[in-house]
């Protein structure tokens, strides 16, 4: 739809303008393609508006409280409600038009358009707008709490509604960043992407009361639900040998003579790759008591029996590898249970908190994050290296083994390696990885993850990247090459994007924050506080827009 100079408005026997019926779709015609452009949106609404007596505008009282529910002192003030709303995302409007029922009562604010009518134009004839509304909604699959605020065109019509109620325009979606992929059939918001949908479940009437039911009771985003059921699944771990002509030939910034030279260069150190644990040759770990500890031993967590085989899987592979030894003896247990790491293996976790009180920890510093981002800047080539199993490449003595001994409902087992969940564990690895690498003033340690960095050629960096790999060799590690990077020019590292151009947060993250629920408690609001601060070195002002909010918890 374009703005037009024509005179022409009429409307068909639905009460929709004429010039519309070609732009929206059909039922018949949308179930023979099976899906559309469209989403299902929660729309602020508040059906006690007042009117502006000198301008006509219809506005939410200034006393307007925005809760669920109103107390019986308040039965008479105003309160916002939802109303599920189906939006048609539609690349060939202009911009953004809702639809409301001719001579009903008004659920949004609405003012007269500035500069009087706008005339639009598509190619089934024009229809004019005179009104335009004051919209809040949110995009209920993508983010339960992100509100995106409208400025729609008003179309009034008559009789039977619209298949949509509201169409978003490119202007619209440009700015939001939305993207449609006619190819996969996707629709991706906020960097998640998920499947158009059948037009049956955007207008099916039971289904719309479910979808709100799930907006004010859910937890967590819609969009999450993918994630929820890797959850439940657990899938099992998997370390294999990688491929490593199909490791360089990822490397799309490089041409095909530098593919073939950094394939020739991770060649010399194939066992690196070879997906098995390392061992680390270094003095085994041994963790000092505080006086007057003694051993303890509690019940095991329980294990729901959709993940009681996986669980058993993976303490057998655990065992197997020398991670784990079955113990009968030991007076220590520490409850423990599995969780999936986003890379769909799983990690064993044990909730040491007992044992951590009792341990003397000879802390390590770690790199400041921020400060380590600042050293970035101005490099060519970067290699970001996951070491596979860090913590678990470092073996214990036989009295830490002992202290480390973990429960299940089957039975005992005690950690030969150096366990996650552990107080002085961080410090430990830290400090090892940092003697590792100490000279080598391109390469930055944090934990289990290294980072490569060069400001020359590809030769060059290649030439750098050699004494890394041989260091790691020579000490018994192994690295992860399913989540390492070789030679890029963009890379994760940290939570941050780097770039030849500078520092970014990562999408993902930015969208996890996007997608939180609005904060209702103090503690809920310090927790808020403190996810934002993650990147709190990439703000301008950051003091002065959260001082509101900083100053409710002091």
């Amino acid at each position: 739809m374009k703005d037009t100079n024509q005179n022409a408005t009429s409307i068909n026997e639905a009460g929709v303008p004429k010039a519309l019926e070609n732009s929206i779709p059909k039922v018949d015609n949308i179930k023979e393609t099976g899906k559309v452009t469209a989403v299902v949106a929660v729309m602020q609404v508040n059906t006690n508006l007042t009117k502006d007596c000198k301008t006509g505008k219809n506005w939410i009282r200034k006393n307007v409280i925005m809760t669920s529910s109103v107390s019986r002192s308040s039965k008479k003030r105003p309160v916002l409600k939802t109303k599920l709303i189906r939006v048609l995302l539609d690349t060939g409007s202009s911009d953004d038009l809702i639809f409301i029922k001719k001579g009903s009562r008004p659920n949004i604010p609405i003012r007269k358009k500035e500069g009087g009518t706008r005339e639009w134009t598509t190619s089934n004839g024009t229809f004019t707008t005179s009104k335009v509304g004051v919209v809040d909604l949110t995009f209920l699959e993508f983010s339960r709490s992100k509100r995106v605020h409208l400025n729609p065109d008003i179309v009034e019509y008559q009789g039977k509604a619209p298949k949509f109620d509201l169409i978003i325009g490119k202007k619209t979606m440009h700015e939001l960043g939305i993207v449609l992929d006619c190819q996969d059939n996707t629709i991706t918001i906020d960097s998640i992407c998920l499947p158009m949908r059948n037009i049956d479940s955007l207008i099916t009437r039971h289904k719309s009361k479910l979808a709100i039911y799930n907006y004010i009771a859910a937890g967590e985003p819609l969009s999450t639900a993918s994630e929820q059921e890797r959850v439940d699944r657990i899938l099992d771990a998997k370390y294999e040998k990688a491929d490593l002509s199909d490791i360089a030939g990822q490397c799309n910034n490089l041409s095909q003579s530098e593919r073939e030279e950094l394939l020739s260069l991770l060649r010399q150190y194939e066992t690196l790759f070879d997906g098995t644990l390392g061992d680390w040759k270094l003095k085994p770990i041994s963790f000092e008591l505080r006086e007057g500890s003694v051993p303890y031993s509690t019940r095991p967590y329980p294990i729901p029996e959709k993940y009681f085989s996986t669980t058993r899987k993976e303490i057998d592979r655990l065992c197997e590898i020398g991670v784990l030894k079955r113990q009968r003896e030991s007076e220590w247990g520490s409850p423990t249970f599995i969780t999936p790491k986003k890379d769909n293996t799983v990690r064993v976790v044990s909730d040491f908190r007992r044992l951590n009180k009792m341990l003397v920890r000879k802390p390590f510093p770690l790199p400041k994050i921020s400060t380590t981002l600042m050293q970035l800047k101005g490099f060519t080539y970067a290699t970001a290296l996951d070491l596979n199993m860090g913590y678990y490449t470092i073996r214990l003595d036989a009295k830490s083994s002992e202290m480390c001994t973990i429960i299940f409902p089957w039975g005992k087992y005690s950690y030969q390696r150096l366990p996650m969940g552990v107080s002085g564990s961080p410090d430990i690895f830290q400090g090892c990885m940092s003697d590792l690498m100490e000279d080598l003033m391109y390469v930055r340690t944090y934990l289990d993850d290294l980072l490569i960095i060069t400001s020359g050629s590809l030769s060059d960096h290649l030439a750098k990247l050699a004494p890394v790999l041989g260091r790691l060799r020579d000490a018994g590690l192994k690295v992860n090459a399913t989540k390492s990077f070789f030679c890029t020019e963009e890379t994760e590292y940290l939570g941050y994007v780097l770039t030849r151009d500078g520092i970014k947060p990562q999408p993902k993250k930015v969208q996890a924050i996007l997608a939180l629920n609005p904060p209702n408690s103090v503690k809920e609001l310090r927790t808020f506080l403190g996810i934002f601060q993650y990147y709190r070195d990439m703000w301008e002002k950051r003091s002065d827009m959260l001082a509101p909010l900083t100053n409710l918890v002091r």
